[in-house]
């Protein structure tokens, strides 16, 4: 790994990233060819926006980098900016900078770190589907056989290894652009039956009761009525066909959709 947790291998071995090192560093936020007056295109403080968001490409599909690692983050998004088809509007490193950039941008593609310093990977896929339903995201991360299910469950369209190559995190990209549900191969689903799908709230209602909130910790935590919790919870249980709050999350084990 270099400096801001580039894989090494990326460095070395790809066209893509190479010409960003320089003595095995990333380069800074201000890069050759964009042009002076970026804020204009940028509206969301901490946003990085390269040359190409200035004029959108026809039939590219437009993607956003999520990632509080910064160096990470603007390597990948002006990577995925030289790969054919494919038009990075920028990296932001929180998920209300998120929030604030696809509404400004609409990307069709978010690559979306699973955890961050605000929120966990559950809130962010949230936030993001409940903003802009037809935004998909690819959910990266350090333990992704781990969080696979219950981020699909969450409504992600992938979820790819940290270390995934350029190649990779492309052709997920393209294949999730096209409505492709993208899960890998080592964590395939038994019969091949997906997931049982939940809403947003009821994944990040799932998480909470698996670390031992009850109901009136839930309420306070996510500013709702704890008669709204327990109808959230009723819900999850009809969906994993549980008789018990505490089932709830061990069926939820057992399906994957928790880490066991």
């Amino acid at each position: 790994m270099v400096p801001g947790g580039i894989p090494t291998s990326w460095c070395s071995t790809n066209p893509l990233i190479s010409p960003l090192m320089w003595g095995g560093s990333p380069l800074g936020r201000r890069i050759p060819g964009l042009a002076e007056n970026w804020h204009e295109y940028s509206e969301i403080p901490g946003t990085v926006v390269y040359a190409d968001r200035m004029s959108s490409r026809d039939g590219a599909v437009r993607t956003l980098v999520v990632d509080d690692h910064r160096s990470y983050a603007e390597a990948l998004s002006l990577a995925l900016s030289r790969a054919d088809g494919i038009e990075s509007v920028g990296a932001v490193f929180s998920v209300d900078q998120a929030i604030g950039s696809v509404l400004v941008n609409r990307p069709d593609v978010v690559i979306l770190d699973w955890q961050l310093p605000d929120v966990d990977g559950i809130e962010g896929v949230g936030r993001i589907k409940t903003l802009r339903p037809s935004t998909k995201i690819v959910v990266i991360s350090g333990h992704a056989e781990g969080i696979e299910r219950i981020a699909l469950a969450a409504g992600a369209a992938a979820v790819l290894p940290k270390e995934s190559s350029i190649a990779d995190i492309v052709s997920t990209i393209r294949r999730c652009a096209r409505g492709e549900i993208v899960t890998t191969s080592a964590s395939r689903f038994v019969g091949d039956v997906q997931p049982v799908r939940l809403t947003p709230r009821q994944a990040e209602i799932l998480w909470m009761l698996a670390k031992g909130r009850d109901a009136p910790q839930i309420a306070a935590e996510l500013y709702i009525s704890v008669h709204t919790v327990r109808g959230y919870v009723k819900d999850l249980r009809h969906k994993l066909a549980a008789r018990s709050q505490l089932e709830v999350v061990a069926i939820a084990r057992e399906q994957g959709l928790l880490p066991a």
